[in-house]
Protein backbone atom coordinates (compact mmCIF):
# COMPACT_ATOMS: atom_id res chain seq x y z
CA UNK A 1 0.00 0.00 0.00
CA UNK A 2 1.66 3.88 -0.99
CA UNK A 3 0.61 6.37 1.02
CA UNK A 4 0.26 9.92 -0.45
CA UNK A 5 0.24 13.11 0.91
CA UNK A 6 -0.01 16.48 -0.39
CA UNK A 7 2.76 18.93 1.11
CA UNK A 8 3.92 21.97 -0.60
CA UNK A 9 7.65 22.22 -1.27
CA UNK A 10 8.46 24.54 1.03
CA UNK A 11 6.65 22.59 3.72
CA UNK A 12 8.85 19.42 2.39
CA UNK A 13 12.29 21.03 2.78
CA UNK A 14 11.15 22.65 6.06
CA UNK A 15 10.70 18.79 7.57
CA UNK A 16 13.71 17.43 5.96
CA UNK A 17 16.22 20.30 7.70
CA UNK A 18 14.01 20.09 10.90
CA UNK A 19 14.92 16.13 10.48
CA UNK A 20 18.30 16.54 10.00
CA UNK A 21 18.88 19.02 13.22
CA UNK A 22 17.38 16.54 15.40
CA UNK A 23 19.47 13.43 13.56
CA UNK A 24 16.51 12.03 11.90
CA UNK A 25 14.79 11.59 8.80
CA UNK A 26 12.38 13.25 7.39
CA UNK A 27 9.83 10.01 6.92
CA UNK A 28 10.58 8.73 10.71
CA UNK A 29 10.32 12.95 11.92
CA UNK A 30 6.69 13.17 9.72
CA UNK A 31 5.55 9.45 11.67
CA UNK A 32 6.51 11.28 14.79
CA UNK A 33 5.02 14.65 14.05
CA UNK A 34 1.65 12.32 12.86
CA UNK A 35 1.81 11.03 16.56
CA UNK A 36 2.03 14.06 18.30
CA UNK A 37 -0.53 15.72 15.94
CA UNK A 38 -2.96 12.98 16.39
CA UNK A 39 -2.82 12.86 20.27
CA UNK A 40 -3.11 16.91 20.18
CA UNK A 41 -5.23 17.18 17.28
CA UNK A 42 -7.48 20.38 18.53
CA UNK A 43 -4.48 21.50 20.13
CA UNK A 44 -2.82 21.54 16.77
CA UNK A 45 -5.85 22.69 14.87
CA UNK A 46 -5.68 26.27 17.05
CA UNK A 47 -2.58 26.10 16.82
CA UNK A 48 -2.31 25.71 12.67
CA UNK A 49 -5.48 28.25 12.27
CA UNK A 50 -3.57 30.78 14.70
CA UNK A 51 -0.27 30.93 12.59
CA UNK A 52 -2.60 30.91 8.89
CA UNK A 53 -6.14 31.67 9.22
CA UNK A 54 -6.25 31.98 5.15
CA UNK A 55 -3.77 29.37 3.70
CA UNK A 56 -3.55 27.31 0.74
CA UNK A 57 -1.69 25.06 0.54
CA UNK A 58 0.31 24.40 -3.11
CA UNK A 59 0.51 20.61 -3.64
CA UNK A 60 3.96 18.54 -3.64
CA UNK A 61 3.23 14.55 -3.57
CA UNK A 62 4.98 12.80 -1.62
CA UNK A 63 4.38 9.16 -2.02
CA UNK A 64 6.17 6.41 0.64
CA UNK A 65 6.35 3.21 -0.12
CA UNK A 66 6.37 0.35 2.99
CA UNK A 67 9.59 -0.72 1.52
CA UNK A 68 11.15 3.10 1.40
CA UNK A 69 10.03 3.55 4.64
CA UNK A 70 11.42 0.72 5.97
CA UNK A 71 14.64 1.90 4.34
CA UNK A 72 14.90 5.47 5.84
CA UNK A 73 14.69 3.96 9.20
CA UNK A 74 17.31 1.54 8.89
CA UNK A 75 20.67 2.30 11.06
CA UNK A 76 23.54 3.69 8.35
CA UNK A 77 25.33 0.33 8.02
CA UNK A 78 21.98 -1.57 6.87
CA UNK A 79 20.62 0.99 4.71
CA UNK A 80 24.20 1.08 2.92
CA UNK A 81 23.80 -3.13 2.52
CA UNK A 82 20.49 -3.32 1.65
CA UNK A 83 20.58 -1.68 -2.28
CA UNK A 84 23.05 -4.72 -3.62
CA UNK A 85 21.48 -7.65 -1.42
CA UNK A 86 17.88 -6.49 -2.86
CA UNK A 87 19.01 -6.04 -6.50
CA UNK A 88 20.62 -9.85 -6.21
CA UNK A 89 16.99 -10.95 -4.97
CA UNK A 90 15.52 -9.07 -7.71
CA UNK A 91 17.67 -9.90 -10.45
CA UNK A 92 17.50 -13.99 -9.71
CA UNK A 93 14.36 -13.88 -12.11
CA UNK A 94 11.08 -11.99 -13.56
CA UNK A 95 8.85 -14.25 -11.06
CA UNK A 96 10.92 -12.90 -8.12
CA UNK A 97 7.81 -11.18 -6.14
CA UNK A 98 9.70 -8.21 -3.80
CA UNK A 99 7.18 -7.04 -1.00
CA UNK A 100 7.66 -4.99 2.14
CA UNK A 101 6.44 -4.84 5.78
CA UNK A 102 7.46 -2.48 8.64
CA UNK A 103 9.89 -5.09 9.35
CA UNK A 104 11.52 -6.70 6.52
CA UNK A 105 11.46 -7.17 2.55
CA UNK A 106 10.75 -10.68 1.55
CA UNK A 107 10.36 -12.19 -1.87
CA UNK A 108 8.55 -15.02 -3.27
CA UNK A 109 8.44 -17.16 -5.99
CA UNK A 110 4.85 -19.33 -6.93
CA UNK A 111 3.27 -17.74 -4.00
CA UNK A 112 6.25 -18.75 -1.70
CA UNK A 113 8.59 -16.60 0.50
CA UNK A 114 11.87 -18.17 -0.13
CA UNK A 115 13.81 -14.88 1.66
CA UNK A 116 13.74 -12.19 3.80
CA UNK A 117 15.62 -8.95 4.44
CA UNK A 118 16.00 -7.57 7.72
CA UNK A 119 18.00 -4.58 8.66
CA UNK A 120 20.03 -5.22 12.25
CA UNK A 121 21.92 -2.44 13.78
CA UNK A 122 25.22 -3.33 11.60
CA UNK A 123 23.83 -6.10 9.20
CA UNK A 124 21.26 -7.64 7.20
CA UNK A 125 19.73 -10.31 8.34
CA UNK A 126 19.12 -12.71 5.25
CA UNK A 127 16.86 -15.59 6.13
CA UNK A 128 15.97 -18.06 3.22
CA UNK A 129 13.96 -21.33 3.03
CA UNK A 130 16.26 -24.45 3.74
CA UNK A 131 15.26 -27.10 1.23
CA UNK A 132 18.23 -25.60 -0.83
CA UNK A 133 21.04 -26.51 1.33
CA UNK A 134 21.78 -29.70 3.37
CA UNK A 135 22.58 -27.65 6.32
CA UNK A 136 20.93 -29.96 10.19
CA UNK A 137 19.18 -27.35 12.53
CA UNK A 138 21.94 -25.91 14.66
CA UNK A 139 24.73 -26.57 12.12
CA UNK A 140 26.52 -24.02 9.79
CA UNK A 141 28.27 -24.39 6.63
CA UNK A 142 30.63 -22.32 4.22
CA UNK A 143 28.70 -22.10 0.74
CA UNK A 144 30.29 -19.85 -2.31
CA UNK A 145 32.39 -18.20 -0.16
CA UNK A 146 29.65 -17.09 2.54
CA UNK A 147 28.84 -18.31 5.92
CA UNK A 148 25.01 -20.17 6.01
CA UNK A 149 23.89 -20.80 9.54
CA UNK A 150 20.53 -22.91 10.73
CA UNK A 151 20.09 -22.21 13.90
CA UNK A 152 19.38 -25.12 16.09
CA UNK A 153 15.89 -23.21 17.83
CA UNK A 154 14.18 -21.86 14.84
CA UNK A 155 10.79 -23.33 13.65
CA UNK A 156 9.68 -21.17 11.10
CA UNK A 157 9.70 -21.52 7.09
CA UNK A 158 12.91 -19.42 6.54
CA UNK A 159 14.82 -20.90 9.31
CA UNK A 160 18.14 -20.53 7.01
CA UNK A 161 20.32 -17.69 7.98
CA UNK A 162 23.07 -15.62 6.34
CA UNK A 163 24.47 -12.73 8.14
CA UNK A 164 25.30 -9.76 5.49
CA UNK A 165 28.22 -7.18 6.71
CA UNK A 166 30.83 -4.99 4.44
CA UNK A 167 32.62 -8.05 4.24
CA UNK A 168 29.88 -10.71 2.59
CA UNK A 169 31.13 -11.91 -0.50
CA UNK A 170 28.28 -10.47 -3.39
CA UNK A 171 28.86 -12.84 -5.87
CA UNK A 172 28.75 -16.14 -3.35
CA UNK A 173 25.83 -14.54 -1.94
CA UNK A 174 23.90 -14.72 -5.17
CA UNK A 175 24.48 -18.38 -5.45
CA UNK A 176 23.42 -18.68 -2.13
CA UNK A 177 20.22 -16.70 -2.86
CA UNK A 178 19.70 -18.75 -6.34
CA UNK A 179 19.65 -21.89 -4.77
CA UNK A 180 16.86 -20.57 -2.32
CA UNK A 181 15.19 -19.05 -4.82
CA UNK A 182 15.50 -22.21 -7.42
CA UNK A 183 14.37 -25.21 -4.65
CA UNK A 184 11.50 -22.65 -3.72
CA UNK A 185 10.24 -22.85 -7.19
CA UNK A 186 10.73 -26.26 -7.88
CA UNK A 187 8.54 -27.23 -4.62
CA UNK A 188 5.50 -28.75 -5.71
CA UNK A 189 2.05 -27.84 -3.78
Amino acid sequence: MTVTIEISGETAERFRQLATALDDNWVSYMDDVSLFQSAHAQQFRSFRDSLRPNRTPSAHSISVTPEQRLVERMKPAARELFPPVRDLVAGLADDVQIDATTGYVSASVNGRHFVEINPRSNRLAVFMRPEAFDIPKGSSSQLHNVLVERPAKANWTLDTLVQVTPSTDLDGLGEVLRAAYTATRNLTR
